[in-house]
């Protein structure tokens, strides 16, 4: 190859990392030489949250249990969501459930449960704000608490029972 055409490929892909950049939403001087972009690079965010991401499955021993989980994460997650798969079709004994809590937002839980005439496809919900999710993930792991979740640590967080016995769907996110 000639210089002449090493000097045009370099220039073909440097502004083909430029439109990527910014596609990414990084601005991109039109002054910036080549041996900058590695930190241009670097400043593209991965996406949503903070990556530190830990979920699994368990299944509660009877109705009336609590049930720690140990989520790994080594730090407090600020969000945590429990999802109870339906065993069969959904109704009063079976609802659906999502229990969703970020610890600095709030917590809602919603539930598709045909209870109080709303069709089983309808959901109802229940909302608590920050300062009661905060209370209550504080809360010991043997002390009542209305919240499904509680006990939030580096470690572990509770779930409190009367999501039956099924397979419980967990996310936690630090």
């Amino acid at each position: 190859m000639s210089i002449s055409t090493d000097l045009t490929r370099l220039q073909s892909a440097k502004a083909a990392m430029k439109t990527a950049m910014q596609n990414k939403g990084v601005t991109v001087p039109d002054d910036a030489k080549l041996d900058a972009f590695a930190a241009l690079i670097d400043s593209i965010s991965a996406g949503g949250g903070s990556g530190n991401i830990a979920s699994g499955t368990f299944t509660p021993a009877d109705a009336s249990s609590d049930v720690t989980v140990e989520h790994g994460l080594g730090v407090a997650p600020s969000t945590i969501v429990v999802v109870p798969m339906p065993t069969g079709a959904v109704d009063k004994t079976n609802p659906l459930t999502f229990y969703i809590a970020n610890k600095d937002v709030g917590t809602i839980n919603l539930v598709g449960d045909g209870s109080s005439g709303h069709a089983y496809t309808a959901l109802s919900y229940v909302a608590y704000s920050a300062d009661d999710t905060a209370y209550h993930w504080a809360l010991a792991a043997d002390a009542y608490g209305a919240f499904r979740v509680q006990a939030v640590d580096a470690q572990k967080f509770v779930v409190k029972h009367g999501f039956g016995v099924r397979t419980i769907l967990w996310f936690a996110e630090a």
